[in-house]
């Protein structure tokens, strides 16, 4: 079943509804009741879309390439989020490859995914498509 991850506006800030339901914000283990991470809706959807260990894996960096670049109105599918997903875990895996190579004489890990997804790229020509407009 497809998933939509829908952005919206809220008093308290960005929002984010699943299939029309509003997301139910995740913490992490061990954090203080107070305390709310800069990078707690990234979690939240990769807690939803993917599960506790891609959410406590790439939750920071969801954030930063991802949620941050979305505004309301921005819909996301479950798909695009795996996408992304799969790209992170590709390079991490390659990079690891790399290090562990004796002496450097056996090829890395090569032919995942590209490293910048779909959805990504999506997001940042839209970004800089606003910034443009607000040039002219």
């Amino acid at each position: 079943m497809t998933k939509l991850y829908a952005f919206g506006d809220s008093e308290t800030g960005l929002t984010v509804s699943v299939n029309d339901v509003p997301i139910m914000l995740m913490k992490r283990g061990g954090e203080p009741g107070r305390f709310t991470s800069p990078d707690r809706l990234g979690f939240s959807i990769l807690f939803d879309c993917l599960g506790e260990a891609a959410a406590l894996r790439h939750g920071k960096d969801f954030q930063e390439e991802i949620v941050s670049l979305c505004e309301a109105g921005e819909i996301l599918s479950n798909e695009e989020i795996q996408e992304w997903n799969a790209g992170k875990c590709w390079l991490g895996a390659s990079l690891q490859a790399v290090g562990l190579i004796p002496n450097g004489t056996e090829t890395p890990a090569i032919g995942g995914p590209p490293l910048f997804s779909a959805l990504l790229v999506r997001l940042k020509i839209k970004k800089r498509e606003a910034e443009l407009s607000l040039k002219h």
